[in-house]
């Protein structure tokens, strides 16, 4: 099976579970936005804009990959290349412990940083920017390839076990 897929939805929406998730069933690679987007996993110091498309060009000859992360404005850089697009539009209670947990289990960050981010996934609906709601709504509505919106752990639960029947079929 060769698939190009791209998952959106704010911080804590769980993109990169679902990436990961989906990888194992397809064995596809995953491109993380934020390793190409920050160039060093301390989300302090930014590429430069030919620097992040330069890679993101990189991964338009692979026939299958899954894309994954808020900034709509790169999704919509290769979106003529996507098969399938995935918004998970989660609500902000959903976000903000899974941001509290994922720092608690992995990262650590200090709380300038940690509050900087809740800050920052607390305002995906206030914002209006192609990293936002509005942006991501945006992009689905524009979208005519298969799409799904999924608002619910559960949502993401049901679509997974899908994804893997028609695996077996």
């Amino acid at each position: 099976m060769q698939q190009r897929i791209a998952i959106i939805g704010n911080s804590g929406s769980g993109k990169t579970y679902l990436a990961a998730k989906l990888g194992g069933l397809y064995n596809f690679p995953i491109v993380n936005l934020d390793d190409l987007f920050w160039a060093s996993s301390s989300y302090t110091t930014k590429r430069s804009k030919d620097e992040v498309y330069a890679l993101l060009n990189q991964w338009r000859d692979v026939t299958s990959w899954i894309i994954e992360g808020v900034y709509g404005e790169l999704i919509a850089y290769v979106f003529d290349d996507i098969e399938m697009l995935i918004w998970l539009d989660m609500d902000w209670v959903t976000c903000r412990e899974r941001i509290l947990a994922r720092d608690k289990a992995n990262r650590g960050q200090s709380e300038v940083d940690l509050g900087s981010l809740l800050d920052y996934a607390n305002a995906y609906w206030t914002r209006d920017n192609e990293r936002s709601h509005l942006g991501h709504a945006s992009l689905y509505k524009q979208f005519l390839g298969v799409k799904y919106h999924l608002a619910s752990s559960e949502a993401v639960d049901q679509f997974l076990q899908q994804q893997a029947q028609c695996l077996l079929n």
